[in-house]
């Protein structure tokens, strides 16, 4: 399969885009396995981590790497890959949880390195309220932009519905948040038709298809990160409202949205940092019990995993009614039972984001929505957008 590649044009002088650019550090995965005759990717098993000098570098690797060498029988059978590293860890896969722990190199969220090294987007075209945007309309945005690319179409890519997978430079490695940041304003750009769920750390995007359509450009700039972030603040209301999912697809684990007078409220709360003597002694908010998951651990023994689910149940007990500061006091108070296990492991700005994650939860939620923890993540990354546009500051 050819890759399309494109004259050098000038960049447009709305912003002044970054020369300069991050160092792509990318995960692959290309372990196809087969079961009852159906080749199937091997979605957890990191098959290689590469460091590339720069954007030109990845690119001239990137087509090798992820393209997929022969027709597919479905979307699955394909390779994929992240714009981030890993760490080895321990991985218990979630069909057989009482199988013993395997340690390699796994795409598992805690594992993550946290730093988005490439800027990646997902164009589905799932909103048709919304202009149908094309693969020829990408290009002419990212070349009026003066921005280096990677362009391909995903399996599941028609003449009357594109998907596209975009892939940029950056300016400098961004946090999984900045990047959705980055996602709001170039959605805002492309009439909302791309994909927001796909900002999680440890998230992966499969590969070209072997007759799908690849493009390129590399003699451009980066998109500079600081700046874009600067200008998400000054975009129409409707920026918000387009990022998110279109629908919920859960059935009843769908979510209301929060009102404006409950944004405002909610702003005010993460906003305040006195701690006004909340405890887990208390049993107003804290059921004892719960000490039995802090000690046996879940989520495949994740204790960040587990703090977030204890502090989740305190929020709801309490009615939502306590401070960012209470909970951060809270927070605390748990890891403390394990020598501050995560305070140590993740530091204190993650886990601070963890409780601004928890504090978005609609205390008129039937449950904690742990099986739709992907759309819940994205909810967060929404308020500190909300935040951000605000006067509010944590």
């Amino acid at each position: 399969m050819g890759v399309r590649k494109y004259a050098r044009t000038q960049p447009t002088k709305e912003i002044m885009f970054n020369k300069t650019h991050a160092q792509p550090c990318v995960s692959y995965l290309r372990e196809v396995f087969t079961k009852n005759g159906k080749s199937t990717l091997h979605q957890s098993k990191i098959t290689s981590m590469e460091p590339y000098a720069d954007f030109t570098a990845f690119a001239q690797d990137f087509w090798k790497q992820v393209a997929y060498p022969k027709p597919q029988s479905d979307k699955y059978e394909c390779y994929s890959w992240t714009p981030t590293l890993f760490a080895e860890s321990f991985r218990t896969p979630k069909s057989k949880p009482d199988a013993d722990p395997q340690w390699g190199l796994w795409r598992v969220g805690e594992a993550c390195t946290g730093e988005v090294t490439v800027g990646y987007f997902d164009l589905d075209n799932q909103h048709d309220d919304q202009p149908m945007i094309d693969i020829d309309t990408v290009e002419a945005v990212l070349r009026d932009l003066g921005v280096s690319f990677l362009l391909y179409t995903s399996f599941s890519h028609k003449p009357e519905r594109h998907k596209v997978r975009i892939v940029c430079p950056i300016s400098r490695n961004a946090s999984y948040d900045e990047m959705f940041l980055v996602f709001v304003w170039m959605n805002h750009r492309l009439h909302y038709q791309l994909d927001a769920s796909i900002y999680d750390p440890g998230d992966h995007l499969y590969g070209p298809c072997f007759d799908g359509e690849r493009r390129e450009w590399l003699d451009g700039q980066s998109l500079d990160v600081d700046a874009i972030m600067g200008m998400v603040e000054d975009l129409p209301d409707e920026a918000l409202v387009y990022a998110k999912r279109a629908k919920d697809t859960k059935g009843s684990n769908a979510k209301r949205e929060m009102t404006p007078e409950e944004i405002a409220h909610f702003q005010a709360q993460v906003a305040d940092l006195s701690v006004t003597g909340a405890s887990i002694k208390n049993p107003a908010i804290f059921n004892p019990k719960w000490m039995d998951d802090l000690r046996d651990l879940y989520n495949g023994g994740s204790h960040r995993q587990t703090l977030l689910g204890v502090l989740s149940r305190i929020w709801l007990k309490s009615k939502c009614s306590l401070t960012f500061g209470d909970m951060c006091s809270l927070q605390d108070e748990l890891d403390a039972e394990w020598g501050f296990y995560c305070r140590r492991h993740y530091g204190k700005s993650a886990l601070q984001s963890d409780v601004r994650s928890v504090m978005t939860l609609h205390c008129s939620a039937p449950s904690i929505p742990a099986a739709d923890e992907r759309t819940w993540k994205l909810e967060q990354k929404m308020r500190l957008l909300a935040r951000k546009r605000g006067s509010s500051r944590v």
